[in-house]
């Protein structure tokens, strides 16, 4: 089942970061995969200090976005990680999550002088780096929620504004080989996302 349509996760996104993997999960844009139970067994990320993995997590992030825009800003807007907030975790008495983060990443998203479409697949490359990055890192990294943030036009007005979200449960994140899959996948893996959405205006 698709997700609705964007406005109705955009009032969401724009509370406290805090809510936000809850808030979705309670309004039904993240539904759990029925398919859990056949994904490939997958090895326990070892438990870290959160300063720990904040630090490690981060620098992949920034790794894979880079420094500047086009426009010489920096990317990476903010970054947090959450405490997983699902109904696995909320009912599993052996506390096997509690060491898992979801991690929340806002950042600029770039221009491509081909034009829109082009610049749709610079995103898409974008989140297939981030994501593949931090599921084959071995760290305990659950659930990722990326918003990427463009200048929009609005009325007469041009201003920085949420142009793409990116949403990858733990559950589906398991069943695909990031090890083994390149850039020639990015495709795949957007439209394999547990929800994205795009502003028309972005692309």
């Amino acid at each position: 089942m698709r997700a609705p349509t964007p406005p109705s996760v955009s009032w969401a996104l724009s509370g406290f970061v805090v809510g936000v993997f809850a808030t979705l999960l309670a309004t039904g844009v993240l539904t759990r995969s029925s398919h859990t139970a056949t994904a490939p067994s997958q090895p326990t990320p070892r438990a870290l200090a959160d300063s720990a993995l904040q630090t490690q997590v981060q620098k992949l992030v920034s790794k894979q976005l880079g420094k500047f825009t086009d426009s010489r800003q920096l990317r990476l807007i903010s970054f947090r990680l959450l405490h997983v907030r699902t109904l696995e975790a909320l009912t599993d008495s052996s506390a096997a999550l509690a060491h898992y983060r979801s991690v929340y990443v806002k950042f600029r998203l770039n221009d491509n002088p081909l034009g829109s479409s082009w610049r749709l697949r610079t995103a898409k490359a974008d989140v297939f780096a981030i994501l593949k990055a931090l599921y084959s890192s071995g760290l305990p990294v659950y659930d990722t929620l990326l918003v990427g943030v463009y200048p929009l036009t609005s009325g007469k007005e041009n201003k920085e504004a949420q142009a793409l979200v990116a949403y990858e449960t733990h559950d589906d994140a398991v069943k695909i080989p990031w090890r083994q899959w390149g850039r020639e996948n990015e495709a795949v893996v957007w439209n394999h996302l547990s929800y994205h959405s795009v502003d028309p205006r972005f692309a």
